[in-house]
């Protein structure tokens, strides 16, 4: 399930498209083609097989047609199976596009970077995936107030990134004081972001208002917030299920002298599928013995 630092991230790069290729130019000294336009390109990367391969965004640089695909992906923890998904994504949007691909990977966890960034062999002779990967070491650090003016999504990133290093606090200021020069929108977002995963957010409260009012401003959030909490709250209603299922399946379980052993006991109490439970409950009310509940 994405985190809201993986949606925020990506909803960074949405909102503000050129910064794929700036950072490819600024952070990795990359030369581009000319473009004329930066566009949100179809994030669906399946082929016609059954597996469905969604990558996080899809950046198309055009000059008429796509001159260059970039694939920008969040990664906030070591993922095994990633690297089989990224060489799909690279393929199947180079053979939709007949252009370039580049691969960009964000990990704000330097660990995570640094597994992002080794080379996968897939076992043909010289096809080998190394990723761009942008983490905390090579995230500028955004200081200086000037910088932060002139490109407020680099220092939006530079505060998610570096939220937790030693320039944290100094990164999200500047951070903050950029968003609120933005229009409204934008505005919102940005200062939604920073202060969602801002260890200091008590030093940041005379930027806005009383850190102890703030209430998130943009729907973006709003709407992430909500999901989050209904999520929370359909988990609550469905342990709730299962607490009461084991319940009355040891209730009956004991009316019926019927005896289970500690393995079959820790067995109920590791149980979360609600029709399994049904099932042994259903079976305790008739059967003569423990075996035929749980054979």
């Amino acid at each position: 399930m994405p985190t809201l630092l993986h949606e925020a991230l990506i909803e960074l790069f949405r909102t503000r498209p050129v910064l794929a290729p700036e950072l490819l130019r600024d952070v990795f000294g990359l030369d581009l083609p000319s473009f004329a336009e930066v566009r949100i390109g179809e994030s669906d990367l399946s082929t016609l097989a059954p597996t469905s391969f969604l990558s996080d965004l899809v950046v198309l640089l055009r000059r008429g047609d796509a001159v260059l695909g970039i694939v920008v992906e969040v990664q906030l923890a070591i993922d095994v199976d990633k690297p089989a998904s990224w060489l799909v994504y690279v393929a199947n949007l180079h053979a939709r596009l007949r252009a370039p691909v580049m691969l960009l990977v964000l990990c704000p966890d330097e660990r995570v970077a640094t597994w992002c960034a080794r080379p996968t062999s897939y076992g043909h002779p010289g096809l080998e995936l190394r990723p761009l990967v942008l983490g905390p070491k090579n995230v500028p650090v955004v200081v200086d107030e000037d910088v932060g003016r002139e490109t407020p999504e680099l220092a939006l990133l530079s505060a998610l990134v570096h939220a937790k290093g030693p320039h944290a606090l100094d990164v999200a200021k500047v951070a903050l004081r950029a968003a609120l020069r933005l229009d409204d929108d934008r505005a919102q977002i940005y200062a939604d972001l920073i202060l969602s995963k801002s260890l200091h957010r008590a030093e940041l409260e005379g930027l806005v208002m009383d850190i102890s009012k703030y209430e998130f401003q943009s729907e973006f959030f709003k709407r992430l917030i909500q999901q989050k909490v209904d999520e929370g709250m359909q988990q609550g209603i469905e342990q709730a299920q299962v607490r009461a299922k084991v319940q009355s399946l040891f209730v009956i379980l004991e009316a019926r002298s019927l005896q289970p052993s500690e393995d079959v006991v820790a067995s109920i109490h590791a149980c979360n599928d609600v029709a399994l439970l049904d099932a042994w409950i259903a079976r305790a009310a008739v059967a003569d013995t423990v075996d035929e509940i749980f054979d």
